[in-house]
């Protein structure tokens, strides 16, 4: 059963849009509906950006690519934001993918064998939609289904250094930086974690 989590209390920073009375809502994405997000953003990447980034982009916006494929149990959200009226058609404006990282697997190296570990990937609020409360709300929903729902005692991600403002956002949902974990290592990485027991 898809649950609906609506947070009113980020509608008083929507500025950017002309009717005021905007909801958001988080859904499980059972129509596929982050590969296309995640494609769109990409074609909000500055060129400039990274090298790596822009050979990303070009490959995963080539048709039939399906970035987003993850293992059993994991969980998709997706953010509509959707103007108060019964006629409005929603706007997908973001989403996250939540993976749990089973026994074995290198994202628990040096964890007691009783900690839960889930990472937060692919987190993204198009463009137009940032500064509205979206990323807030997608990420504290994710916490909240990791904890409640599947048991997870400790959540990482990873982002890279020069994005000032993913970094300054993850700090201010109470994000810790920490080594990094798994088989990422390259140059520019940066690696975040969450306790939420």
């Amino acid at each position: 059963m898809a649950s609906t989590i609506r947070r009113q209390s980020s509608l008083d920073q929507v500025t950017k849009i002309e009717d005021p009375l905007i909801s958001v809502y988080i859904e499980p994405d059972i129509n596929g509906e982050t590969s296309q997000l995640f494609r769109n953003a990409l074609r909000d990447v500055v060129v400039s950006h990274r090298p790596a980034v822009r050979d990303l982009a070009s490959y995963a916006l080539r048709p039939g690519y399906h970035p987003l494929v993850y293992p059993k149990d994991s969980v998709l959200l997706v953010a509509n934001i959707k103007k108060c009226s019964e006629s409005a058609v929603a706007e997908l404006a973001g989403s996250l993918a939540l993976v749990v990282h089973p026994e074995g697997s290198q994202h628990r190296a040096g964890l007691p064998e009783d900690i839960e570990v889930g990472e937060v990937k692919k987190m993204i609020v198009l463009s137009a939609f940032r500064s509205m409360g979206v990323g807030r709300v997608l990420i504290e929903a994710a916490e909240r289904i990791a904890k409640e729902k599947l048991g997870l005692n400790l959540l990482v991600l990873e982002t890279w250094t020069e994005l000032e403002g993913a970094r300054k956002f993850y700090e201010s949902c109470g994000w810790r930086v920490r080594e990094h974990y798994g088989e990422y290592a390259e140059e520019g990485e940066v690696f975040y974690e969450k306790w939420i027991t």
